[in-house]
């Protein structure tokens, strides 16, 4: 038996995965009853890569400091709103978790009028933004003459990017280029297997300051609320026909539950799947970066995202 949770009430539950001709989660909720959801449709795959195979790579918090944001993506299985977390807050917060780096999200973690005095927490790790704001090289000169490169000689930024990325990220996108500055990460959501092709076409583009690729599944939170069920099986077949030549790697770790890693001459590409709260498993799950929830409680992401998700529509 497993922990899970119910994806209509959000309350704890149990239920086991069931392995068959794919590989299905079954669950019963007191009041809702029974549900049966695939997990993966590929069972020697998931086998291989499945849930709990991960492990916390990166020893980091991740801290969303605001609900502001300066774009609208659909992609987006983040909450937007009109409320910035008080600095004391968030150094507060930070305090809690002195021996371990702190990524910045949100919202968009950049719209906070304290930004530049946050990335001064002593244990300040990186910021996952969609780049709009260091799409002004005086702001992107400022941040890095405060936080520098990571042990890697990577800026410690994240840029978020899609199919339909406008060019306003492109913009910090260049402005890395033209310091002659490399990101450690470029995240690509994808919304259906179509937004693959042009996000590896964006990357490709763009190798000389995106060191690493990561193409993430649709998440279905938030603004992701309709079920899209695209399987990591799909992703890997996909990107496979699009890239010969990928083998597989463990020189990377992963930050997602479900994770496939593959090297791509000196790069990698990183395939993640969160599960969808129809498949939500509780029990074997060890990923990182972890989150600190709204509940004052610390969660693998994904999890994270759900437990917020509830408490914000008041059912938690």
């Amino acid at each position: 038996m497993i922990e899970t949770l119910c994806h209509i009430c959000y309350k704890p539950t149990f239920g086991e995965t069931v392995i068959k001709d794919k590989v299905y989660m079954h669950k019963t909720c007191i009041e809702h009853g029974f549900f049966e959801s695939i997990i993966e449709p590929d069972v020697a795959l998931y086998r291989s890569f499945g849930f709990g195979r991960n492990c916390d790579v990166y020893n980091a918090i991740m801290l969303n400091i605001t609900d502001v944001c300066n774009t609208t993506c659909k992609l987006c299985y983040y909450p937007v709103g009109p409320k910035h977390k008080p600095l004391e807050q968030i150094k507060q917060e930070a305090a809690r978790f002195p021996s371990s780096k702190i990524w910045l999200s949100g919202g968009e973690p950049t719209c906070h009028p304290d930004f530049m005095e946050i990335i001064q927490l002593p244990n300040f790790g990186a910021v996952l933004t969609n780049g709009i704001k260091f799409g002004d090289i005086d702001f992107l000169n400022q941040f890095i003459d405060a936080v520098g490169t990571d042990a890697y000689g990577y800026v410690p930024i994240e840029i978020s990017l899609h199919a339909e990325v406008d060019d306003r990220r492109m913009v910090a996108v260049n402005n890395l280029r033209s310091l002659g500055l490399t990101t450690f990460c470029a995240m690509f959501s994808i919304n259906s297997l179509d937004d693959v092709a042009p996000c590896v076409e964006i990357w490709e583009s763009n190798k000389d300051v995106f060191a690493n690729m990561r193409i993430r599944l649709p998440f279905n939170s938030w603004g992701q609320e309709s079920v899209k069920h695209i399987y990591m099986s799909d992703l890997l077949n996909t990107v496979l026909n699009l890239l010969p030549g990928l083998t597989l790697t463990e020189n990377i770790g992963g930050n997602s539950i479900y994770n496939i890693n593959l090297a791509y001459g000196d790069r990698y590409i990183s395939l993640c799947c969160a599960p969808h709260k129809e498949a939500a498993d509780l029990t074997n799950t060890s990923c990182a970066p972890r989150m600190l929830a709204n509940d004052n409680h610390v969660y693998p992401i994904p999890y994270g995202l759900i437990i917020n998700e509830g408490i914000s529509k008041g059912i938690i």
